[in-house]
Protein backbone atom coordinates (compact mmCIF):
# COMPACT_ATOMS: atom_id res chain seq x y z
CA UNK A 1 0.00 0.00 0.00
CA UNK A 2 1.38 3.45 -0.84
CA UNK A 3 2.50 5.71 2.15
CA UNK A 4 0.78 9.40 1.91
CA UNK A 5 3.17 12.41 1.11
CA UNK A 6 3.22 15.16 3.62
CA UNK A 7 1.67 17.95 2.80
CA UNK A 8 0.83 21.66 3.86
CA UNK A 9 -1.95 23.87 1.69
CA UNK A 10 -3.41 27.46 1.56
CA UNK A 11 -5.30 29.27 -0.45
CA UNK A 12 -6.57 32.65 -1.38
CA UNK A 13 -9.79 33.28 -3.10
CA UNK A 14 -8.54 32.53 -6.24
CA UNK A 15 -6.07 29.83 -5.77
CA UNK A 16 -5.01 27.07 -3.94
CA UNK A 17 -1.87 25.82 -3.07
CA UNK A 18 -0.63 22.70 -2.12
CA UNK A 19 3.18 22.13 -0.64
CA UNK A 20 4.33 18.47 -0.53
CA UNK A 21 7.39 17.47 1.41
CA UNK A 22 9.35 15.28 -1.21
CA UNK A 23 12.92 15.26 -0.31
CA UNK A 24 15.05 14.39 -3.51
CA UNK A 25 12.04 14.64 -6.10
CA UNK A 26 13.02 14.18 -9.42
CA UNK A 27 10.23 15.32 -12.44
CA UNK A 28 11.41 12.52 -14.10
CA UNK A 29 9.76 10.31 -11.36
CA UNK A 30 6.73 12.25 -10.98
CA UNK A 31 3.30 12.03 -12.48
CA UNK A 32 0.81 14.20 -11.93
CA UNK A 33 -2.83 14.32 -12.53
CA UNK A 34 -5.04 17.57 -12.59
CA UNK A 35 -8.87 17.58 -13.00
CA UNK A 36 -11.69 19.45 -12.41
CA UNK A 37 -12.22 18.31 -8.95
CA UNK A 38 -9.70 15.70 -8.60
CA UNK A 39 -5.80 16.17 -7.84
CA UNK A 40 -3.40 13.47 -7.75
CA UNK A 41 0.61 13.07 -7.22
CA UNK A 42 2.35 9.59 -7.50
CA UNK A 43 5.67 9.36 -6.41
CA UNK A 44 6.56 5.47 -5.95
CA UNK A 45 6.04 4.16 -3.36
CA UNK A 46 4.22 7.48 -2.14
CA UNK A 47 0.96 8.83 -3.21
CA UNK A 48 -0.52 12.36 -2.66
CA UNK A 49 -4.33 12.18 -3.76
CA UNK A 50 -7.25 14.55 -2.88
CA UNK A 51 -11.08 14.92 -4.11
CA UNK A 52 -11.65 18.74 -4.04
CA UNK A 53 -14.65 20.25 -2.79
CA UNK A 54 -15.27 22.77 -5.63
CA UNK A 55 -14.10 23.01 -8.94
CA UNK A 56 -10.66 24.26 -10.41
CA UNK A 57 -9.70 25.20 -13.80
CA UNK A 58 -7.10 22.92 -15.11
CA UNK A 59 -6.48 25.06 -18.43
CA UNK A 60 -5.54 28.10 -16.59
CA UNK A 61 -2.13 29.63 -17.32
CA UNK A 62 -1.39 29.99 -13.49
CA UNK A 63 -2.32 26.05 -12.74
CA UNK A 64 0.97 24.55 -12.65
CA UNK A 65 2.97 22.31 -10.62
CA UNK A 66 6.91 23.23 -10.20
CA UNK A 67 9.24 20.65 -9.01
CA UNK A 68 11.84 21.70 -6.54
CA UNK A 69 14.96 19.63 -4.86
CA UNK A 70 12.97 19.19 -1.87
CA UNK A 71 9.61 19.83 -2.64
CA UNK A 72 6.54 19.64 -5.09
CA UNK A 73 4.59 23.08 -5.61
CA UNK A 74 0.83 22.47 -7.00
CA UNK A 75 -0.89 25.58 -7.52
CA UNK A 76 -5.08 25.27 -8.15
CA UNK A 77 -6.61 28.22 -9.69
CA UNK A 78 -9.99 28.26 -8.65
CA UNK A 79 -12.74 28.08 -11.29
CA UNK A 80 -15.27 30.65 -8.54
CA UNK A 81 -13.44 33.29 -6.65
CA UNK A 82 -14.45 32.59 -3.15
CA UNK A 83 -12.85 30.55 0.22
CA UNK A 84 -13.41 27.32 0.86
CA UNK A 85 -12.37 26.79 4.02
CA UNK A 86 -11.33 23.45 3.17
CA UNK A 87 -10.18 21.63 0.02
CA UNK A 88 -11.96 17.98 0.52
CA UNK A 89 -14.44 17.09 -0.59
CA UNK A 90 -16.84 14.46 1.61
CA UNK A 91 -19.79 12.36 0.71
CA UNK A 92 -20.25 8.47 -0.52
CA UNK A 93 -16.99 6.25 -1.42
CA UNK A 94 -19.37 5.20 -4.36
CA UNK A 95 -20.11 8.81 -5.50
CA UNK A 96 -16.92 9.97 -4.97
CA UNK A 97 -15.27 7.15 -6.96
CA UNK A 98 -17.79 7.90 -10.11
CA UNK A 99 -16.92 12.00 -9.82
CA UNK A 100 -13.52 11.21 -9.53
CA UNK A 101 -13.53 8.95 -12.89
CA UNK A 102 -15.36 11.22 -14.38
CA UNK A 103 -12.81 13.80 -14.31
CA UNK A 104 -10.63 11.66 -15.18
CA UNK A 105 -11.98 10.71 -18.72
CA UNK A 106 -12.34 14.95 -19.14
CA UNK A 107 -8.98 14.90 -18.69
CA UNK A 108 -8.19 11.91 -21.00
CA UNK A 109 -10.69 13.70 -23.36
CA UNK A 110 -8.83 17.17 -23.10
CA UNK A 111 -5.50 15.38 -23.47
CA UNK A 112 -6.04 13.40 -26.51
CA UNK A 113 -7.44 16.72 -28.29
CA UNK A 114 -4.29 18.82 -27.12
CA UNK A 115 -2.29 16.19 -28.91
CA UNK A 116 -4.67 16.01 -32.52
CA UNK A 117 -4.59 19.98 -32.41
CA UNK A 118 -1.07 19.61 -32.17
CA UNK A 119 -0.49 17.19 -35.39
CA UNK A 120 -3.29 19.29 -36.81
CA UNK A 121 -0.96 22.37 -36.39
CA UNK A 122 1.96 20.75 -37.82
CA UNK A 123 0.25 19.41 -40.92
CA UNK A 124 -1.05 22.74 -42.23
CA UNK A 125 2.85 24.49 -41.57
CA UNK A 126 3.95 21.58 -43.95
CA UNK A 127 1.25 21.95 -46.21
CA UNK A 128 1.96 25.66 -46.45
CA UNK A 129 5.41 25.46 -46.93
CA UNK A 130 4.65 22.99 -49.72
CA UNK A 131 2.57 25.20 -51.24
CA UNK A 132 4.98 28.07 -50.84
CA UNK A 133 8.17 25.81 -52.00
CA UNK A 134 5.88 25.45 -55.43
CA UNK A 135 4.99 28.96 -55.99
CA UNK A 136 8.61 29.94 -55.53
CA UNK A 137 9.76 27.34 -58.35
CA UNK A 138 6.76 28.46 -60.68
CA UNK A 139 8.04 31.95 -59.94
CA UNK A 140 11.45 31.09 -60.88
CA UNK A 141 10.72 29.14 -63.96
CA UNK A 142 8.34 31.62 -65.45
CA UNK A 143 11.24 33.93 -65.14
CA UNK A 144 13.89 32.11 -66.56
CA UNK A 145 11.77 31.22 -69.95
CA UNK A 146 10.72 35.38 -69.82
CA UNK A 147 14.58 35.73 -70.09
CA UNK A 148 15.03 33.13 -72.50
CA UNK A 149 12.51 34.46 -74.76
CA UNK A 150 14.10 37.90 -74.34
CA UNK A 151 17.54 36.55 -75.31
CA UNK A 152 16.37 34.98 -78.47
CA UNK A 153 14.63 38.18 -79.77
CA UNK A 154 16.92 39.95 -79.40
CA UNK A 155 19.68 37.71 -81.63
CA UNK A 156 17.06 37.41 -84.00
CA UNK A 157 16.85 40.61 -84.52
CA UNK A 158 20.33 40.88 -84.58
CA UNK A 159 20.59 38.40 -87.58
CA UNK A 160 17.79 39.65 -89.88
CA UNK A 161 19.39 43.39 -89.42
CA UNK A 162 22.60 42.39 -91.23
CA UNK A 163 20.63 41.80 -94.39
CA UNK A 164 19.01 43.75 -96.99
CA UNK A 165 15.11 43.92 -96.48
CA UNK A 166 14.43 44.80 -100.30
CA UNK A 167 16.82 41.91 -101.92
CA UNK A 168 17.68 39.83 -99.09
CA UNK A 169 21.45 39.62 -99.85
CA UNK A 170 23.74 39.92 -96.65
CA UNK A 171 25.61 43.73 -96.42
CA UNK A 172 29.21 43.77 -97.70
CA UNK A 173 30.28 46.24 -94.78
CA UNK A 174 28.93 44.05 -91.85
CA UNK A 175 29.20 40.16 -93.73
CA UNK A 176 32.76 39.01 -92.12
CA UNK A 177 31.97 40.57 -88.57
CA UNK A 178 28.45 39.13 -88.54
CA UNK A 179 30.02 35.82 -89.47
CA UNK A 180 32.19 35.79 -86.62
CA UNK A 181 29.23 36.55 -84.39
CA UNK A 182 27.01 33.92 -85.70
CA UNK A 183 29.62 31.49 -85.15
CA UNK A 184 29.86 32.18 -81.77
CA UNK A 185 26.15 32.28 -81.13
CA UNK A 186 25.97 29.24 -83.09
CA UNK A 187 28.70 27.29 -80.80
CA UNK A 188 26.51 28.30 -77.99
CA UNK A 189 23.19 27.69 -79.55
CA UNK A 190 21.78 30.30 -78.80
CA UNK A 191 20.71 31.56 -82.53
CA UNK A 192 19.70 29.15 -85.93
CA UNK A 193 22.50 29.78 -88.54
CA UNK A 194 20.52 31.49 -91.09
CA UNK A 195 19.88 29.98 -94.54
CA UNK A 196 22.16 30.30 -97.72
CA UNK A 197 21.88 32.37 -100.03
CA UNK A 198 21.76 30.88 -103.71
CA UNK A 199 23.72 33.41 -105.56
CA UNK A 200 25.91 35.19 -103.08
CA UNK A 201 29.24 36.89 -104.69
CA UNK A 202 33.19 36.35 -103.51
CA UNK A 203 34.34 38.47 -101.42
CA UNK A 204 38.69 38.87 -100.80
CA UNK A 205 39.14 39.09 -96.78
CA UNK A 206 42.07 40.84 -96.18
CA UNK A 207 44.06 39.31 -93.28
CA UNK A 208 44.82 41.60 -90.34
CA UNK A 209 47.98 43.48 -90.05
CA UNK A 210 50.04 42.02 -87.24
CA UNK A 211 51.27 44.50 -84.16
CA UNK A 212 54.49 44.16 -84.36
CA UNK A 213 57.33 44.17 -87.14
CA UNK A 214 60.05 41.82 -87.34
CA UNK A 215 62.24 45.34 -87.40
CA UNK A 216 61.08 46.00 -84.33
CA UNK A 217 60.87 42.51 -82.41
CA UNK A 218 64.82 42.58 -83.22
CA UNK A 219 65.76 45.04 -81.43
CA UNK A 220 64.25 43.50 -78.46
CA UNK A 221 65.63 41.31 -75.85
CA UNK A 222 64.30 38.34 -73.54
CA UNK A 223 65.39 39.30 -70.08
CA UNK A 224 66.06 36.53 -67.96
CA UNK A 225 66.68 36.95 -64.04
CA UNK A 226 70.49 35.63 -62.04
CA UNK A 227 70.06 32.71 -60.59
CA UNK A 228 69.89 33.40 -56.74
CA UNK A 229 72.87 32.28 -54.18
CA UNK A 230 72.37 29.31 -52.77
CA UNK A 231 71.37 30.40 -48.57
CA UNK A 232 71.99 27.03 -47.41
CA UNK A 233 70.23 25.38 -44.37
CA UNK A 234 66.78 27.26 -44.17
CA UNK A 235 64.73 26.02 -40.71
CA UNK A 236 61.21 26.14 -40.10
CA UNK A 237 59.89 26.87 -36.90
CA UNK A 238 56.29 25.13 -35.84
CA UNK A 239 54.12 25.51 -32.99
CA UNK A 240 55.62 23.84 -29.60
CA UNK A 241 53.25 21.24 -28.81
CA UNK A 242 51.76 21.67 -25.29
CA UNK A 243 52.93 18.67 -23.04
CA UNK A 244 54.54 16.47 -25.11
CA UNK A 245 54.16 12.94 -25.27
CA UNK A 246 50.73 13.24 -23.46
CA UNK A 247 47.70 12.60 -25.78
CA UNK A 248 45.59 15.27 -26.94
CA UNK A 249 42.30 13.68 -25.40
CA UNK A 250 43.81 14.16 -21.94
CA UNK A 251 45.37 17.38 -22.61
CA UNK A 252 42.34 19.02 -20.93
CA UNK A 253 42.80 22.13 -23.38
CA UNK A 254 39.35 22.47 -24.72
CA UNK A 255 35.93 21.65 -22.74
CA UNK A 256 34.08 18.62 -23.56
CA UNK A 257 31.14 18.56 -26.02
CA UNK A 258 27.89 19.54 -25.09
CA UNK A 259 24.76 18.83 -27.51
CA UNK A 260 23.18 21.80 -29.48
CA UNK A 261 19.89 21.03 -28.11
CA UNK A 262 18.78 20.12 -24.60
CA UNK A 263 17.29 16.55 -24.60
CA UNK A 264 13.65 16.59 -25.23
CA UNK A 265 11.25 15.19 -22.69
CA UNK A 266 7.81 13.81 -22.83
CA UNK A 267 6.54 15.15 -19.33
CA UNK A 268 3.28 17.51 -19.81
CA UNK A 269 4.98 21.44 -19.61
CA UNK A 270 4.02 21.64 -15.85
CA UNK A 271 6.36 19.29 -15.00
CA UNK A 272 8.91 19.60 -17.09
CA UNK A 273 10.76 22.00 -14.75
CA UNK A 274 14.69 22.84 -15.81
CA UNK A 275 14.44 19.55 -17.78
CA UNK A 276 12.10 21.20 -21.13
CA UNK A 277 13.42 23.22 -23.39
CA UNK A 278 12.99 26.88 -24.02
CA UNK A 279 8.95 27.87 -23.32
CA UNK A 280 8.20 31.15 -23.67
CA UNK A 281 4.89 30.30 -21.10
CA UNK A 282 7.36 29.53 -18.84
CA UNK A 283 8.33 32.47 -16.02
CA UNK A 284 11.93 31.39 -15.01
CA UNK A 285 12.51 31.16 -18.46
CA UNK A 286 11.44 34.70 -19.90
CA UNK A 287 13.88 36.00 -16.16
CA UNK A 288 16.53 33.95 -18.14
CA UNK A 289 16.21 35.69 -20.76
CA UNK A 290 15.76 39.11 -19.13
CA UNK A 291 18.94 38.21 -17.48
CA UNK A 292 21.00 37.77 -21.02
CA UNK A 293 19.73 40.71 -22.53
CA UNK A 294 20.43 43.02 -19.95
CA UNK A 295 24.03 41.54 -19.85
CA UNK A 296 24.21 42.09 -23.97
CA UNK A 297 22.86 45.77 -23.35
CA UNK A 298 19.57 45.05 -24.75
CA UNK A 299 17.54 47.27 -21.78
CA UNK A 300 14.33 47.30 -23.91
CA UNK A 301 14.40 43.94 -24.63
CA UNK A 302 15.10 42.74 -21.04
CA UNK A 303 12.21 44.97 -19.98
CA UNK A 304 9.72 43.17 -22.19
CA UNK A 305 11.20 40.06 -20.82
CA UNK A 306 10.81 41.07 -17.25
CA UNK A 307 7.23 42.08 -18.13
CA UNK A 308 6.14 39.08 -19.51
CA UNK A 309 7.78 36.86 -16.65
CA UNK A 310 5.65 39.17 -14.53
CA UNK A 311 2.69 38.27 -15.67
CA UNK A 312 2.72 34.73 -15.13
CA UNK A 313 4.71 35.24 -11.83
CA UNK A 314 5.63 37.75 -9.27
CA UNK A 315 9.31 37.21 -7.59
CA UNK A 316 11.09 40.32 -6.09
CA UNK A 317 14.40 39.59 -8.32
CA UNK A 318 12.59 39.87 -11.33
CA UNK A 319 11.06 43.15 -9.82
CA UNK A 320 14.55 44.43 -8.93
CA UNK A 321 15.84 43.64 -12.10
CA UNK A 322 13.35 45.07 -13.92
CA UNK A 323 14.09 48.43 -12.09
CA UNK A 324 17.68 48.28 -13.12
CA UNK A 325 16.16 48.41 -16.54
CA UNK A 326 14.17 51.33 -16.40
CA UNK A 327 16.63 53.08 -14.31
CA UNK A 328 19.13 52.64 -17.41
CA UNK A 329 15.86 53.27 -19.99
CA UNK A 330 16.19 56.98 -17.97
CA UNK A 331 11.99 55.65 -17.08
CA UNK A 332 12.82 56.96 -13.13
CA UNK A 333 9.09 56.84 -12.19
CA UNK A 334 8.53 53.06 -13.24
CA UNK A 335 11.96 51.83 -11.44
CA UNK A 336 11.09 53.57 -8.21
CA UNK A 337 7.63 51.40 -8.74
CA UNK A 338 9.13 48.61 -9.47
CA UNK A 339 11.97 48.47 -6.57
CA UNK A 340 8.79 49.37 -4.37
CA UNK A 341 6.73 46.11 -5.48
CA UNK A 342 10.06 44.15 -4.79
CA UNK A 343 10.16 45.15 -1.24
CA UNK A 344 7.05 45.10 -0.65
CA UNK A 345 6.88 41.13 -1.28
CA UNK A 346 10.22 40.67 0.66
CA UNK A 347 8.14 42.31 3.34
CA UNK A 348 4.98 39.99 2.49
CA UNK A 349 7.38 36.78 3.17
CA UNK A 350 9.06 37.63 5.66
CA UNK A 351 6.65 38.63 7.76
CA UNK A 352 5.62 36.34 10.48
CA UNK A 353 1.91 34.46 10.20
CA UNK A 354 -0.48 34.52 13.36
CA UNK A 355 1.38 32.23 16.14
CA UNK A 356 4.73 32.11 14.71
CA UNK A 357 7.88 34.05 16.26
CA UNK A 358 9.67 36.15 14.68
CA UNK A 359 12.36 34.67 12.76
CA UNK A 360 15.92 36.10 10.70
CA UNK A 361 15.68 37.51 6.93
CA UNK A 362 17.08 35.25 4.32
CA UNK A 363 20.71 36.04 3.49
CA UNK A 364 19.49 36.22 -0.18
CA UNK A 365 16.47 38.50 0.49
CA UNK A 366 18.82 40.71 2.30
CA UNK A 367 21.19 41.00 -0.89
CA UNK A 368 18.24 41.89 -3.11
CA UNK A 369 17.05 44.37 -0.77
CA UNK A 370 20.18 46.13 -0.26
CA UNK A 371 20.53 46.28 -4.42
CA UNK A 372 16.64 47.99 -4.66
CA UNK A 373 17.79 50.21 -1.73
CA UNK A 374 21.15 51.41 -3.72
CA UNK A 375 18.63 51.84 -7.01
CA UNK A 376 16.16 53.86 -5.45
CA UNK A 377 19.06 56.39 -4.08
CA UNK A 378 19.82 56.44 -7.91
CA UNK A 379 16.72 57.35 -9.30
CA UNK A 380 15.85 59.86 -6.58
CA UNK A 381 19.60 61.32 -7.07
CA UNK A 382 18.81 61.66 -10.95
CA UNK A 383 15.56 63.45 -10.39
CA UNK A 384 17.53 65.57 -7.95
CA UNK A 385 15.68 64.56 -4.43
CA UNK A 386 19.29 64.62 -2.91
CA UNK A 387 17.30 64.05 0.68
CA UNK A 388 15.52 60.97 -0.49
CA UNK A 389 18.30 59.38 -1.99
CA UNK A 390 20.69 60.01 1.10
CA UNK A 391 17.80 57.89 3.10
CA UNK A 392 17.91 54.95 0.37
CA UNK A 393 21.33 54.70 0.51
CA UNK A 394 21.89 54.28 3.95
CA UNK A 395 19.13 51.86 4.50
CA UNK A 396 21.29 49.81 1.81
CA UNK A 397 24.16 50.29 4.83
CA UNK A 398 21.74 48.82 7.40
CA UNK A 399 21.21 46.08 5.69
CA UNK A 400 23.24 42.55 6.20
CA UNK A 401 23.05 41.99 1.88
CA UNK A 402 26.40 43.55 1.28
CA UNK A 403 29.40 42.28 1.78
CA UNK A 404 32.48 44.62 2.89
CA UNK A 405 34.08 46.05 -0.56
CA UNK A 406 30.27 47.00 -1.46
CA UNK A 407 29.38 48.67 2.06
CA UNK A 408 32.76 50.86 1.14
CA UNK A 409 31.65 51.38 -2.16
CA UNK A 410 28.24 52.76 -0.71
CA UNK A 411 29.70 54.79 2.14
CA UNK A 412 31.98 56.79 -0.75
CA UNK A 413 28.79 57.31 -2.98
CA UNK A 414 26.97 58.61 0.07
CA UNK A 415 29.55 61.27 0.64
CA UNK A 416 29.42 62.24 -2.86
CA UNK A 417 26.00 62.78 -2.75
CA UNK A 418 26.05 65.06 0.99
CA UNK A 419 28.78 66.77 -0.48
CA UNK A 420 26.84 67.49 -3.95
CA UNK A 421 23.88 68.76 -1.91
CA UNK A 422 26.05 70.73 0.01
CA UNK A 423 27.43 71.89 -2.79
CA UNK A 424 24.73 72.87 -4.55
CA UNK A 425 23.33 75.10 -1.98
CA UNK A 426 26.23 77.24 -1.95
CA UNK A 427 25.86 77.09 -6.14
CA UNK A 428 22.52 78.94 -5.73
CA UNK A 429 23.92 81.58 -3.88
CA UNK A 430 26.55 82.37 -6.46
CA UNK A 431 23.79 82.17 -9.47
CA UNK A 432 21.79 84.85 -7.62
CA UNK A 433 25.27 86.94 -7.27
CA UNK A 434 26.20 86.29 -10.68
CA UNK A 435 22.58 87.85 -12.09
CA UNK A 436 23.31 90.85 -10.31
CA UNK A 437 25.87 92.00 -12.85
CA UNK A 438 27.63 94.18 -10.77
CA UNK A 439 31.32 93.94 -10.42
CA UNK A 440 31.24 92.91 -6.38
CA UNK A 441 28.43 90.56 -6.69
CA UNK A 442 30.42 88.74 -9.35
CA UNK A 443 33.43 88.55 -7.16
CA UNK A 444 31.63 87.15 -4.66
CA UNK A 445 29.69 84.89 -6.97
CA UNK A 446 33.75 83.50 -8.33
CA UNK A 447 34.76 82.75 -4.28
CA UNK A 448 31.27 80.90 -4.17
CA UNK A 449 32.05 78.93 -6.90
CA UNK A 450 35.00 78.16 -6.03
CA UNK A 451 33.39 76.84 -2.59
CA UNK A 452 31.38 74.51 -4.57
CA UNK A 453 33.73 73.30 -6.62
CA UNK A 454 35.93 72.32 -3.65
CA UNK A 455 32.96 70.88 -1.82
CA UNK A 456 32.28 68.35 -5.00
CA UNK A 457 35.92 67.59 -5.97
CA UNK A 458 35.83 68.72 -9.06
CA UNK A 459 33.42 66.54 -10.89
CA UNK A 460 30.18 68.97 -11.42
CA UNK A 461 30.33 70.38 -14.46
CA UNK A 462 27.88 73.19 -14.25
CA UNK A 463 29.41 74.74 -11.55
CA UNK A 464 32.84 74.75 -13.42
CA UNK A 465 30.01 76.28 -16.12
CA UNK A 466 29.02 79.06 -14.20
CA UNK A 467 31.93 80.08 -13.22
CA UNK A 468 33.57 79.89 -16.56
CA UNK A 469 30.88 82.83 -17.04
CA UNK A 470 31.91 84.71 -14.31
CA UNK A 471 35.08 85.08 -15.43
CA UNK A 472 34.49 85.97 -19.04
CA UNK A 473 32.38 89.02 -17.15
CA UNK A 474 35.26 89.84 -15.50
CA UNK A 475 37.69 89.72 -18.76
CA UNK A 476 40.02 87.23 -17.01
CA UNK A 477 39.59 85.02 -20.05
CA UNK A 478 42.82 82.79 -19.57
CA UNK A 479 40.89 81.42 -16.34
CA UNK A 480 37.52 81.15 -18.47
CA UNK A 481 39.40 78.76 -20.97
CA UNK A 482 40.40 76.77 -18.11
CA UNK A 483 37.46 76.06 -16.25
CA UNK A 484 35.20 75.63 -19.97
CA UNK A 485 38.43 72.68 -20.81
CA UNK A 486 37.72 71.19 -16.60
CA UNK A 487 34.11 71.30 -17.75
CA UNK A 488 33.90 69.74 -21.04
CA UNK A 489 36.34 66.94 -19.68
CA UNK A 490 33.68 66.27 -16.67
CA UNK A 491 31.00 65.73 -19.08
CA UNK A 492 33.22 63.13 -20.61
CA UNK A 493 33.06 61.05 -17.37
CA UNK A 494 29.15 61.44 -17.37
CA UNK A 495 28.10 58.09 -15.92
CA UNK A 496 27.23 55.23 -18.33
CA UNK A 497 25.72 51.60 -18.50
CA UNK A 498 28.73 49.51 -17.21
CA UNK A 499 29.07 45.54 -18.33
CA UNK A 500 26.48 44.16 -15.78
CA UNK A 501 26.89 40.13 -13.73
CA UNK A 502 24.95 38.06 -15.47
CA UNK A 503 22.04 37.33 -12.17
CA UNK A 504 22.33 34.10 -10.36
CA UNK A 505 19.46 31.91 -12.03
CA UNK A 506 16.41 30.85 -9.58
CA UNK A 507 14.98 27.50 -9.38
CA UNK A 508 11.12 28.80 -9.50
CA UNK A 509 9.57 32.08 -9.32
CA UNK A 510 6.68 32.52 -6.64
CA UNK A 511 3.24 32.79 -7.17
CA UNK A 512 1.74 36.31 -7.14
CA UNK A 513 0.48 36.95 -3.57
CA UNK A 514 0.31 40.62 -4.52
CA UNK A 515 -1.33 42.65 -7.03
CA UNK A 516 0.83 42.89 -10.82
CA UNK A 517 1.27 46.41 -11.89
CA UNK A 518 2.14 44.87 -15.21
CA UNK A 519 -2.04 44.97 -15.04
CA UNK A 520 -3.86 47.29 -17.12
CA UNK A 521 -7.56 48.13 -16.51
CA UNK A 522 -9.31 47.00 -19.18
CA UNK A 523 -11.50 50.60 -19.88
CA UNK A 524 -7.89 51.91 -20.12
CA UNK A 525 -6.40 49.77 -22.61
CA UNK A 526 -7.90 52.16 -25.84
CA UNK A 527 -7.41 55.22 -24.66
CA UNK A 528 -6.91 56.89 -28.54
CA UNK A 529 -10.84 55.21 -29.30
CA UNK A 530 -13.72 57.61 -29.13
CA UNK A 531 -15.77 57.32 -25.79
CA UNK A 532 -18.99 58.71 -26.59
CA UNK A 533 -21.23 57.80 -29.63
CA UNK A 534 -23.94 60.34 -29.82
CA UNK A 535 -25.49 63.58 -28.40
CA UNK A 536 -29.09 64.29 -28.01
CA UNK A 537 -31.15 67.09 -26.90
CA UNK A 538 -34.56 67.16 -25.67
CA UNK A 539 -36.96 64.85 -24.44
CA UNK A 540 -36.80 62.09 -21.59
CA UNK A 541 -35.20 58.73 -20.77
CA UNK A 542 -37.87 56.79 -22.57
CA UNK A 543 -37.94 58.77 -26.02
CA UNK A 544 -33.88 58.31 -26.55
CA UNK A 545 -33.37 56.13 -29.63
CA UNK A 546 -31.50 52.94 -29.27
CA UNK A 547 -27.71 52.19 -28.84
CA UNK A 548 -25.49 49.51 -29.22
CA UNK A 549 -25.20 46.71 -26.19
CA UNK A 550 -21.53 48.15 -25.57
CA UNK A 551 -22.78 51.67 -25.22
CA UNK A 552 -25.88 53.68 -22.59
CA UNK A 553 -27.39 56.83 -22.50
CA UNK A 554 -26.29 59.58 -19.30
CA UNK A 555 -26.98 63.25 -18.49
CA UNK A 556 -24.38 65.46 -20.74
CA UNK A 557 -23.22 67.86 -17.70
CA UNK A 558 -21.13 69.84 -20.32
CA UNK A 559 -24.31 70.84 -21.69
CA UNK A 560 -26.95 73.96 -20.21
CA UNK A 561 -29.85 71.99 -21.25
CA UNK A 562 -31.09 69.50 -18.31
CA UNK A 563 -32.14 66.98 -21.30
CA UNK A 564 -29.07 66.87 -22.75
CA UNK A 565 -28.18 63.34 -23.05
CA UNK A 566 -24.76 61.46 -24.35
CA UNK A 567 -24.02 58.20 -25.50
CA UNK A 568 -21.17 57.01 -23.86
CA UNK A 569 -18.96 53.29 -23.56
CA UNK A 570 -20.24 51.18 -20.23
CA UNK A 571 -18.17 51.04 -17.53
CA UNK A 572 -17.28 48.10 -16.04
CA UNK A 573 -18.51 46.95 -12.73
CA UNK A 574 -16.21 46.36 -9.86
CA UNK A 575 -17.27 42.79 -9.27
CA UNK A 576 -16.65 42.42 -13.24
CA UNK A 577 -13.44 43.75 -13.01
CA UNK A 578 -11.98 42.20 -9.87
CA UNK A 579 -13.22 38.26 -11.84
CA UNK A 580 -10.67 39.73 -15.12
CA UNK A 581 -7.83 40.78 -12.80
Amino acid sequence: MPTQIPFDWREDETSLIFVLSTPGVKAKNLSVAICDVYVKVNLPPALFEVDLLHEIDPEHPKTRCRVSPNKVTVTLQKRQAQIWDEFRATGAKADLRVRRQAALDALEQREAERLQKRKDFKEEMLKQGEHAQWRLDSQNRETIEKWEQEEKEKWEEEVYRSFDSATGDLLESERRADDLDNLDALADGEVQAPEEVEEASPQVVKPEEPIWTAEELADTEEYVPDVRDNPGKIGLRFTERPRPGVPVRDRGRKPAPFPKEAPKTELPPMLAGDEREEDENDPVWLKDKGDQLIVRGDYTGAYNAYTEALKLASNARCFANRALTSLYLGNFEQCLEDCNRSIQILDFRNKPRNGELHHSADPEDEKVRARVEIRMGVAFLWLGAFKKAEAHFEKALNTEGLDPEEIKQVRQDLERVQSAYSALKVKDQADQSLRQGDEEAVEKALELYGQADFATKQECAVVMANRCLAHLQTSQLQQCLEDASMALSALKRWPVARSIKKPKRPTRLDPPYLDDPTFVHPDKQNQGEREWLMKHNGGNAKELPGLPDEYEWIKDVAEKNENAWIAVKKRMSKVTFDAIK
